[in-house]
């Protein structure tokens, strides 16, 4: 009986799924901040679906010797 009932809730779950379709922008230029470091990004257009993303930043980590 429970693998009746799981097989008809995961049948159940498939149909509520609905696709999307996905577009990647040209390029994005971004700046991301945190508590101890900055980051620069760079996004750039592969094909409608892919991108290549360049990141580069710096992290000052707090660092305490006994």
């Amino acid at each position: 009986m429970k693998k009746i009932l799981l097989t008809l809730t995961f049948c159940g779950l498939i149909l509520v799924v609905k696709s999307q379709t996905a577009s990647v922008e040209q390029s994005t230029y971004g700046i991301q901040t945190g508590v101890l470091g900055i980051w620069v990004y760079n996004e750039t257009k592969l094909s409608n679906q892919l991108a290549l993303r360049a990141e580069i930043g710096m992290d000052a980590g707090i660092v305490v010797i006994f």
